[in-house]
């Protein structure tokens, strides 16, 4: 997708976030830090 705008916003999901989410949602127990990847995440209108 060709992206002319700057995004409106712009975050960063680490691990810590995305473990602190895994553990409230109840998920499987398939969460480990070695396979994890920070998210950069943009938003576009």
């Amino acid at each position: 997708m060709a992206v002319s705008e700057k995004p409106i916003l712009t975050f960063t999901i680490d691990f810590e976030t995305a473990k602190r989410y895994w553990e409230a949602s109840k998920m499987p127990h398939q969460f480990r830090r070695a396979a994890w990847t920070d998210l950069t995440v943009e938003v576009y209108l």
